[in-house]
């Protein structure tokens, strides 16, 4: 197995630019990358852009700060979700009672149409 050194963010969007006047399969034998690498790099850059091709899952601090907003934003409607989903179970369980009537332990069945 031909083990190279890591490409750095910009080293991986300049080969993903010169792929795009010279070809890739042209640029990949420059440059010594497998077609895979090439074509995952491709895939993470266009659905994330630069950021998505950094090593080793390392973010910037820009990323980490807007990821712990979102995460935060996130929590919040969880919470609140949570809350409309035990205000609603307690309405339930209070319009049930209320519609019940008492009769003697048995079970009242309608049969028939209206």
């Amino acid at each position: 197995m031909i083990t190279g050194k890591r490409k750095t963010t910009e080293e991986k969007v300049a080969i993903l630019k010169e792929a795009e006047t010279l070809g890739a399969v042209e640029t990949i034998r420059k440059h010594g990358i497998s077609y895979q690498t090439y074509y995952t790099w491709k895939a993470k850059h266009a659905s994330g852009g630069a950021n998505s091709l950094q090593t080793n899952g390392i973010i910037s601090a820009t990323e980490l700060k807007r990821l712990q907003k979102e995460n935060a934003r996130l929590k919040e409607l969880v919470a609140e979700k949570e809350l409309h989903i035990k205000i609603q179970n307690e309405l339930f369980k209070k319009s049930s009672h209320k519609g019940r009537k008492n009769t003697g332990g048995q079970s009242v069945h309608y049969s028939g149409l209206y």
